[in-house]
């Protein structure tokens, strides 16, 4: 190169780096009629596109119909040049999947998050395939092994008897104050997995006179139960489609809420109810020695139920103990005591 007075001229020098790794050397430039020369020291980073990924497997949780999950993938620039990126493929999955980023440019040592969204629609197992491919922004041709990422999941849904309704009722009809009554519900799972159920009461008073058994309960795949309501009530009641009872069905193993179905209940808890006509005194009259007479009193039935009576002598307590006993041993017969 020749150089006239005051003259500047540029010297260009290109690097070809064959690998990633950092090259140096030297420009020695040797000026005429000038014993030292100038010395300058270059360096070369040689780079290549690289890009790496949180992970190369995407799975999902098992999801209900109608339910959502989200997974975050994340595209991290590992070299010292900008690159470009591209997920191919989005376009080819089912209906379920949406991809949030599917192309873009990354400086060095910058992230990205791509959120991928899975929404289950159908009853149905999910592994699908996109790819990651990388390459320089120059457009030299240069590029990164495609990397396959695969998305797994699985849409599901949980199936019940049918005689499970939306609104499952119980008519106990008339029951008698002061003794429990029982009625079942039978559940029965006929889904692919196994499911959690469990009963909730609001007001003090349905907790009172409703007992459930068993309350709670996981239920494996084609399992049944028939679970127990029981009510007894000290008091006069009459319910209409009363609804505090509620059911609630999870999923078994992520506890997902699924489903929550009101117990409609209708009961008429009563004593049993007579007249005695007359109320009071039976009068005989004035009466000559050794003469008979009869008279009648009414007891009539105003209830619900049937009952037996005993006629006794009021100041015998032996008596009216036996009778106690009696009636304590059908109450027990009648609701299967042992």
């Amino acid at each position: 190169m020749s150089l006239a007075v005051g003259e500047t001229k540029n010297l260009n020098v290109y690097a070809f780096p064959q690998d990633a790794q950092l090259y140096s050397d030297q420009i020695i430039a040797l000026i005429k009629d000038n014993p030292n020369p100038s010395i300058f020291n270059v360096q070369c980073l040689g780079a290549k596109p690289v890009v790496t990924v949180s992970s190369e497997k995407i799975e999902f949780e098992r999801a209900l119909l109608e339910r959502t999950n989200e997974k975050v993938l994340k595209l991290t620039n590992a070299c010292a040049i900008p690159v470009n990126w591209k997920l191919s493929g989005c376009e080819k999955l089912p209906e379920e999947f949406e991809v949030s980023i599917q192309s873009g440019t990354l400086k060095p040592c910058q992230e990205v998050e791509v959120n991928i969204t899975f929404k289950a629609i159908t009853e149905k197992k999910f592994t699908e395939t996109i790819t990651l491919e990388v390459e320089d922004v120059e457009e030299y041709g240069i590029k990164q092994d495609n990397k396959p990422i695969v998305l797994e999941a699985e849409a599901f849904k949980i199936s019940l008897n049918e005689e499970l309704k939306i609104n499952q009722e119980l008519d106990f009809k008339a029951v008698r104050v002061g003794e429990p009554k029982v009625l079942t519900i039978p559940l029965k799972n006929m889904g692919m997995y196994p499911i959690k159920y469990f009963f909730a009461m609001n007001k003090d008073s349905t907790k009172e006179t409703f007992t459930i058994e068993p309350m709670e309960e996981k239920i494996d795949p084609g399992q049944e139960r028939a679970i127990k309501v029981r009510f007894m009530s000290k008091k006069e009641l009459k319910l209409k489609n009363m609804s505090d009872i509620k059911l609630n069905i999870l999923e078994g193993d992520l506890n997902v809420e699924f489903q929550t179905i009101p117990i409609m209940v209708s009961v008429n808890a009563v004593f049993s109810k007579y007249t005695i006509s007359p109320l009071r005194n039976i009068n005989f009259g004035p009466m000559q020695f050794g003469e008979q007479a009869t008279r009648t009193f009414e007891i009539r039935n105003e209830g619900l139920f049937e009952f037996k009576y005993n006629i006794c002598d009021i100041l015998d307590e032996e008596a009216k103990q036996k009778i106690r006993e009696e009636r304590q041993k059908e109450l027990e017969e009648r609701l299967g005591i042992e």
